[in-house]
């Protein structure tokens, strides 16, 4: 946590991402002035002035989920790794992931908290000097998993009073697009009220099937339908006849990864090349119609989705971000606005957007639509893409 992130020093001021910012300040260690250095891309000191040297840092990529660096101090040298828990654990030997990771994980997201995983490898003196020009593919492997950092996500004041007025007043459709779980986007999705449907309104999370043994079952994807209690499989049967087909479909509320859609992407892509009318060609359109929650999307996810929603949905989609990773798809968007703060993400997403707001909430939207309808020439959005969370430092937990 101390070392493990792309912080710097501005005027004095610590700036960077937010939740880098929070766990660099759990950790109680100093940011030093790694100018003075001619090797260290970062340095950080402990209470007692012990000093950690970073010699080279792999940046956060959202189609990686996660960040490296190599550490250096006066006794060792160490790989350290933080991200999404499903990736990092992919990196690391199977003997140190604990079975139950990924129950653990769902059941820390399903209470709407956001996990991180951490890990690390120790490097001999004599690695190091192969490991600084080693590509990043060599360097993020055979590591040891460490542990977990949960964090809490809180609504933004605005969120639900801001949302309700999108959804009813100016009937704007709006979507949560997310890197994180699943099952925390969920939580987040009906704690702010962007579902349209009643709270005990059951979700279905549409996901790619974990382990080596599922075939081709459903093309790969897994259907859960999760209630306020009881969780049930399903079949693509049950979910195609359900969107095209019963009422019911009507008050679905869904939830689609990344990775699910990226597949079903594939899928549509050669069904539509295919047999354009075909019922699984139908099927994706009404999944992508209806899905009002997208998790552990990437940034080239994000941009695609906002592309499809353009030419495939036949939307004419708004997009609202404030990181580096909203860039492609706010300036895919048919209009896109910048939630722009003085963090070098929100400074990449204003360059990439033609709105820029101050307000770093989704009221920038409300209020710039408020502005837009005052002009004769005005359109109208059917699809706005909306951040609606922020992320604040909870806990620090091992997994046993």
């Amino acid at each position: 946590m101390a070392s493990c992130h792309a912080l710097s020093r501005i005027d004095g001021e610590i700036v960077g991402d937010e939740v880098d910012l929070k766990m660099f300040e759990l950790s109680e260690w100093k940011l030093e002035n790694s100018e003075q250095s001619d090797k260290a891309v970062l340095q950080v000191s402990d209470e007692d002035g012990n000093l950690v040297n970073v010699l080279r840092a792999f940046d956060f990529k959202s189609e990686l989920a996660r960040m490296s660096v190599i550490a250096q101090w006066e006794t060792g040298c160490s790989i350290f790794t933080k991200g999404a828990p499903e990736m990092v654990a992919s990196k690391c030997q199977k003997s140190t992931v604990p079975r139950d990771l990924h129950l653990v994980l769902d059941q820390y997201a399903e209470q709407g908290y956001r996990v991180l995983a951490l890990a690390q490898r120790s490097l001999m003196d004599a690695d190091l000097s192969e490991a600084m020009i080693q590509p990043r593919s060599r360097i993020e492997k055979n590591l040891s998993f460490v542990g977990i950092v949960i964090l809490e996500n809180r609504l933004k004041p605005d969120t639900s009073s801001v949302l309700r007025e999108l959804n009813l007043d100016a009937k704007v459709r709006t979507v949560m697009v997310t890197g994180d779980h699943p099952r925390t986007a969920l939580s987040v999705a009906r704690q702010c009220g962007i579902f349209q449907t009643a709270k005990d309104t059951p979700a279905i999370i549409c996901e790619v099937q974990r382990g080596k043994n599922h075939g081709n079952v459903d093309g790969g994807i897994s259907f859960l339908e999760v209630g306020t209690v009881e969780k049930k499989r399903l079949r693509r049967a049950d979910v195609t006849r359900r969107l095209l087909y019963d009422r019911q479909g009507k008050q679905c509320n869904i939830v689609l990864t990344g990775a699910a859609f990226r597949a079903l992407f594939a899928e549509h892509s050669e069904q539509k090349r295919l047999s354009p009318d075909s019922s699984t060609a139908i099927f994706i359109s009404q999944l992508l119609k209806r899905c009002t929650v997208f998790a552990r999307m990437s940034a080239a996810d994000k941009t695609l989705l906002v592309r499809l929603m353009n030419n495939e949905v036949g939307s004419l989609v708004g997009m609202c971000g404030d990181g580096a990773n909203d860039a492609g798809a706010l300036r895919e968007a048919a209009v896109g606005i910048s939630l722009c703060g003085d963090e070098d993400g929100e400074v990449t997403a204003s360059l990439a957007a033609p709105l820029t707001s101050r307000i770093t909430t989704i009221s920038a939207v409300a209020s710039s639509m408020k502005e837009v309808l005052s002009s004769p020439q005005c359109g109208r959005f059917h699809g706005c893409l909306v951040h609606v969370s922020e992320t604040t430092l909870v806990s620090v937990a091992a997994l046993q």
